[in-house]
């Protein structure tokens, strides 16, 4: 209202206002009410954007208002302002390319239909070209520039029944056999434009990536299409945040063209995105020659839910290598298969391919098809209200994950993949593949071409009972003794620890601890009568000094109960722990916190009773398993009936009774028959 001051603030003077009312060239002056502000006219206020009205753009669906468009682009560019799109009722018609050199294009809104109205472009070239786009936008958005409120039409209907009419499945996975289309909105040269709003529906792909420079985000846009977004050129960092990505074939499709050394791939960032309601999250192309390998995917992807999968969240080249990737939180839904191709589907919810592309049999294998997986990668899951799992409706599905090649080492964590997976070629012919599950370390991780090592232990070796002393004021029974896992076991009663020790159950210890410490270890038996009887173990000799780095403390123990801590020079205790674990191995984990001074020992208190240690373990930095010896990452080993290998295994060692469940399966190719082999 005028003359009353905005949100408190006090009213113009009269004089202010009369100026305000007076008239420049019979225009008159608009004053903001603000304190301080200018007047200015209407028109002048309105120069500071251009808009495609104002160079004859009509919208009304029917009249071409490419040239309109363009030169008001052009106008843009060549002052510096924003390019202004206005809503019209039926929305522009544009038949040829706009380049855009401006640094801002501007919408009222994403126009949404009935829903909500907003600024519509309706792309219908004259002529059209694999990846000619709506929108080219140069290199005046270099160092940023926004591109916002808009929605862009193409007039293609990539129906999923009419997939076969524009894919070709026996030039899958070369670029080629996808029918030539426009796309929405193409990236070139030096641009790092920033979208937000976007919308894209009846095009080949939304977005077409090709720029040399990277660093292109995008906010809350829908990247529709045959692919949602098509990135030819990796120029690296690309951001999305927010919004959908959809594609009738895959919602982001990516190649191998060869850029800066990257030979192709797609590397990028994603938060809270929705993807989905395709045959494919992620689908590798061929589109330019490369030499052995080319790159796959890498980045963070956090928060991602991929809804109603038709046939794999993953499908990557053989030859390419991902590395580098984290996928946490999120989710995955799988697409029942329509059976009916080419009957139109009973709703847009089924989103398997047609079986003219890929036979109804071989649909749904699997979840994640990689070619190479190297170090740094780590998939996660959203808790265990999604869990992984294979395809419920496929006829033959074959596991969660397939790998070509495997060369990852302990910096990965697949985790989650639980062990159901397919590796075509590993990593050496004498390789073994470990699974371990525990609190140790990540919970999970996948371990390729490397043994368990003996790692360095600050404290002096645990499994040799001479290090260990018995506190001299503890005047109760006490007795120490060390031997093999067998051997305490036969000599552990239910009368000494109170519990249903003689029960399988108890005393099977679980997988983690199989896995880490092998079949049948050394373990420490600390008994004590009536009373409490602290017994202590030194980290080296005259203690150790941490220099302020963080403390990792681990131990497995059966039995008790007991109390563990770590005593400093200073008198005072750190990491003080309680374990009655006289059902159960448990395992004892303290990580993350720095000694105030000198490490002197770890004391170990039993109040009574028989309690059994086995792993005792204090590191630097970070957690490390321990043993004495090397443990060989398959439990056991693979036992290969009748097969003519020149497999060098490890020798076999003594053989232990099996767990009742393995850790997960392996399948391999022998004498080319596919085996699948449990592993412990």
């Amino acid at each position: 209202m005028r003359g009353a001051g905005l949100m408190g603030l006090p009213q113009l003077a009269s004089a202010e206002r009369a100026a305000a009312d007076s008239s420049t060239n019979g225009e008159k002056l608009y004053l903001p009410e603000l304190p301080g502000s200018v007047a200015r006219t209407i028109s002048q206020r309105l120069a500071d954007r251009i808009s495609v009205l104002d160079f004859g753009a009509v919208g009304d669906g029917r009249t071409d208002d490419t040239q309109a468009f363009q030169s008001a682009a052009d106008a843009a560019a060549a002052t510096g302002k924003t390019l202004f799109v206005p809503a019209t009722g039926n929305g522009y018609r544009i038949t040829d390319t706009i380049q855009i050199f401006c640094r801002h294009v501007l919408g009222d809104s994403n126009y949404l239909g009935s829903r909500g109205r907003g600024t519509l472009v309706r792309f219908e070239p004259s002529v059209v070209a694999d990846m000619k786009p709506c929108f080219a936008i140069r290199d005046g958005m270099y160092a940023s520039g926004v591109f916002e409120n808009i929605a862009i039409h193409g007039r293609e209907n990539y129906a999923r029944e009419r997939l076969s009419e524009v894919v070709r499945a026996d030039l899958l996975p070369d670029y080629q056999a996808f029918s030539p289309g426009v796309c929405a909105i193409g990236v070139f040269g030096l641009s790092q434009p920033t979208f937000r709003n976007i919308s894209t529906v009846g095009v080949k792909a939304g977005l077409y990536l090709d720029s040399t420079n990277g660093h292109i985000s995008s906010y809350d846009c829908y990247w529709s299409g045959l692919f949602g977004v098509y990135c030819h050129r990796n120029s690296e960092d690309y951001f999305f945040m927010g919004g959908q990505i959809h594609g009738i074939f895959a919602c982001v499709v990516f190649g191998t063209f060869d850029h800066a050394n990257h030979n192709g791939g797609f590397t990028a960032a994603m938060y809270r995105v929705h993807m989905g309601f395709s045959p494919y999250a992620f689908y590798q192309v061929r589109d330019h020659l490369f030499l052995l390998r080319c790159i796959g995917l890498s980045g963070r992807f956090d928060y991602v839910r991929f809804e109603r999968i038709g046939e794999a969240i993953f499908n990557f080249l053989p030859q390419s290598i991902s590395g580098g990737l984290s996928i946490d939180s999120f989710g995955m839904s799988w697409s029942p298969i329509h059976r009916e191709f080419p009957k139109p589907q009973p709703s847009g919810w089924i989103t398997n391919l047609p079986p003219d592309i890929l036979p109804y049999e071989e649909q749904q294998q699997y979840m994640m098809r990689f070619g190479v997986v190297q170090n740094n990668v780590h998939l996660s899951w959203l808790g265990d209200m999604s869990t992984i799992r294979r395809s419920p409706y496929a006829e033959k599905p074959r596991g969660i994950a397939l790998f070509e090649y495997l060369a990852c080492s302990d910096t990965s964590n697949l985790a989650v993949l639980r062990g159901d997976f397919e590796v075509k070629r590993s990593t050496r012919p004498d390789s073994w593949t470990r699974y371990r599950i525990g609190p140790a370390a990540r919970k999970g991780d996948l371990m390729v071409d490397r043994d368990v090592a003996p790692a360095g232990n600050l404290l002096a070796a645990p499994e040799a009972i001479g290090n260990w002393s018995r506190a001299p004021d503890m005047a109760g029974a006490a007795r120490l003794t060390s031997g093999a896992l067998k051997d305490m076991w036969d000599s552990l009663t239910a009368e000494a620890t109170g519990s249903q020790v003689g029960s399988q159950t108890a005393r099977e210890p679980p997988l983690a601890f199989l896995e880490e410490l092998g079949a049948n270890p050394t373990v420490l038996k600390l008994e004590a009568g009536p009373g409490r009887v602290v017994f202590r173990l030194p980290f080296g000799d005259g203690g150790l000094e941490t220099e302020r780095r963080a403390l990792y403390l681990g131990f497995w123990v059966f039995g008790g109960p007991i109390v563990s801590r770590v005593r400093l020079g200073n008198g005072h205790d750190f990491y003080e722990t309680y374990s009655d674990g006289r059902q159960v191995w448990k395992k004892i984990v303290c990580v993350d916190q720095i000694p105030a001074s000198k490490i002197e020992a770890l004391t170990v208190q039993l109040q009574g009773g028989v309690c059994l240690l086995a792993g005792v373990m204090a590191t630097l930095d970070g957690p490390a398993p321990y043993n004495a010896r090397n443990v060989p990452r398959v439990r056991g080993g693979l036992a290969l009936e009748k097969v003519e290998t020149d497999l060098h295994a490890p020798p076999a060692g003594e053989a232990a009774p099996l767990p009742t469940r393995p850790a997960g399966y392996l399948t391999v190719e022998i004498n080319g028959e596919q085996r699948r082999l449990p592993y412990y």
